[in-house]
């Protein structure tokens, strides 16, 4: 999923192709591997995360203009903080897997078209006292990029929803459970619904009642005609 959507988006695909440690997980996107300059005038390494919109199976228009970053507050050369683009500092579970230490804020007029124009501007401001510094300080270093095994998702296209409401972290706390639903009439049916868009492991369903006229006023959706025809099991 992750190596498809890349090479269908151009942005992220120019990414890559410049030799950025790019990694999506979680419904996020995150550049590895970014020079900056601590209060120490130590040249250090951090992480850059954006949520990811998908549209259309490609990369959209990120969703806003902040970045989430996992590191030490990025410093001028002299190890002043860079406070231009200085946002939220507070660290953060933004998903299971993914952590921000702090946020920072650089909104240009009318936003970021893309995720290539939102990174390439981030790391510019971030790394450029690091490469002052250090001119043979790099922020794309070409690493070999190779699959992950948690790349394979039980869901035919990503949650983009919770990634834009800032929900992950709280989805992801049912992603190893096993979750039973007894009765789906009219309230089992919508908590069906509901979970059956999160991560969970299995769901188990007792209701032993034939699924008639009456029911498919009171589940979500439409139910076709022809299913109604049958009288199957609401189960």
């Amino acid at each position: 999923m992750s190596h498809q959507l890349i090479n269908l988006s151009p942005d992220l695909k120019k990414l890559s192709d410049e030799g950025f440690s790019l990694e999506i997980q979680d419904t996020h996107v995150l550049i590895h591997d970014i020079p900056y300059v601590n209060s120490n005038r130590d040249i250090q390494y951090g992480t850059m995360i954006a949520p990811l919109t998908i549209e259309s199976g490609r990369a959209g228009k990120p969703p806003n203009h902040v970045m989430h970053f996992l590191g030490a507050q990025p410093c001028n050369i002299d190890g002043s903080e860079i406070i231009q683009i200085k946002h939220i500092v507070h660290r953060e579970n933004l998903t299971g897997n993914i952590i921000s230490d702090r946020s920072f804020s650089n909104k240009p007029q009318g936003g970021y078209s893309d995720y290539y124009e939102k990174f390439s501007r981030y790391i510019l401001i971030v790394s450029a006292p690091a490469k002052s510094i250090d001119t043979t300080v790099k922020s794309n270093p070409y690493k070999p990029v190779t699959p992950k095994s948690d790349d394979v998702n039980v869901f035919s296209y990503l949650d983009t929803n919770a990634s834009r409401a800032g929900i992950t972290a709280i989805t992801s706390k049912v992603k190893h459970q096993k979750i039973a639903i007894i009765g789906l009439g009219g309230t089992g049916s919508y908590i069906l619904d509901l979970v059956a868009k999160t991560p969970v492991k299995e769901i188990h369903l007792y209701d032993g009642d034939d699924f008639v006229q009456h029911n498919a006023f009171r589940c979500p959706g439409a139910t076709a005609l022809d299913e109604l025809q049958h009288a199957r099991k609401k189960s």
